[in-house]
């Protein structure tokens, strides 16, 4: 996405500065990751939607068993406990050569390093990245929803409508060929079922359709007007 992209290459290389680093550098390694995530603004989103009712405590038992460090499932768990163990780190709170040693034991420190990188580091990144994207689409879907919601009145539009649309069926059942006929049905009963659904752009998209249709064949002039200023004063036709 576009407006992330700046966002997901500077985690990316932060995370990355991780694996070229050695045990002496990492502190500051951490500490630029920990910063990386602080300064955009979707990350900082996502990450507090991570720390939502999240139990460390549970969460580290639970990733400590078996006799190695496994992330939790859940992309959310996963960035939660891992900002918390870098967290501890940064502040002087876990000693990181600990922790590697017995997270991703081995007698080479590098090779713990490398195991801390690609099972802890990598899939922390990609967890973060999925869950902006998701937050992203949730945020956009709620705008669509909100834009396309009619606030109906007492007497309700789409019952207003419907002795409008009970002409147009009758012109049209009149007035068109065999032909065509099916189609400007069609057309009337979708724009009826876009009415109910209270969905203003299929109610736009529909009716500019029907409208065009009616106009071609020179029928329903007053049904045409009265639903538009129906639909002025519904606020739809914009």
């Amino acid at each position: 996405m576009d407006k992330n992209s700046e966002a997901f290459a500077a985690l990316g290389d932060a995370c990355a500065s991780i694996i070229s680093s050695n045990v002496v550098m990492l502190p500051k390694r951490i500490k630029a990751l920990l910063k990386c995530v602080a300064y955009y603004d979707v990350f900082r989103e996502a990450v507090g939607q991570a720390q939502e009712s999240f139990n460390f405590g549970e969460a580290e038992k639970a990733a400590l068993r078996g006799g190695s460090y496994k992330l939790p499932a859940l992309n959310r768990d996963r960035v939660a406990l891992t900002l918390a163990i870098l967290l501890e780190m940064d502040l002087g709170k876990r000693d990181i050569i600990e922790f590697l040693q017995g997270a991703f034991p081995s007698e080479d420190i590098s090779v713990s390093l490398e195991n801390f990188y690609y099972e802890m580091i990598e899939p922390f990144r990609q967890a973060l990245i999925d869950l902006t994207m998701t937050a992203e689409k949730k945020e956009e879907q709620s705008y669509l929803d909100t834009e396309r919601a009619i606030e109906f009145a007492s007497a309700g539009l789409n019952y207003q409508a419907a002795g409008y649309l009970i002409s147009i069926k009758e012109a049209v059942n009149l007035k068109t060929s065999d032909e065509e006929r099916p189609y400007f049905l069609i057309m009337v009963d979708g724009l009826s079922a876009a009415l109910d659904s209270k969905d203003t752009l299929m109610i736009r998209a529909i009716w500019a359709g029907l409208k065009l249709a009616l106009k071609s064949e020179k029928i329903c002039k007053e049904e045409i007007l009265a639903i538009d200023e129906l639909l002025r004063l519904y606020i739809v036709n914009k």
